[in-house]
């Protein structure tokens, strides 16, 4: 809203259906909204690299909940995903443990051929 100028910020809270005091709420807010991101992206990354990179989104989430801070699994996950870590455990491929190679055979009637 802010680079399209030629029209008033009543118009285009009108056409996102928001009030103008929410916009100006945001707006104000958001100096707030990205320090405190900050301060958990710290946070985060002390968890995780006191982990020695094996705690996932979820794990670091229950840590955080314990000590008292809000924490969601999606926004832990995306804050992870924006300072590229990732756990040491999610980098593993995951093999399947079924081999159906061997089962082509003319003793296996029940497989669609």
């Amino acid at each position: 809203m802010n680079n399209h100028e030629e029209y008033s910020v009543a118009k285009w809270a009108a056409f996102f259906q928001v009030s103008r005091s929410g916009y100006y709420t945001h707006i104000s807010l958001r100096e707030q909204r990205e320090e405190e991101e900050k301060a958990q992206q710290g946070v985060i990354a002390n968890i995780f690299n006191g982990s020695g990179a094996t705690y996932g989104p979820e794990r670091i989430c229950g840590i955080l909940r314990k000590s008292g801070r809000k924490a969601s699994y999606g926004k832990v996950s995306r804050l992870m995903a924006i300072m590229g870590m990732s756990s040491i455990y999610n980098r593993h491929k995951r093999r399947s443990l079924t081999d159906s190679r061997k089962s082509r055979g003319e003793g296996f009637n029940n497989l669609v051929r």
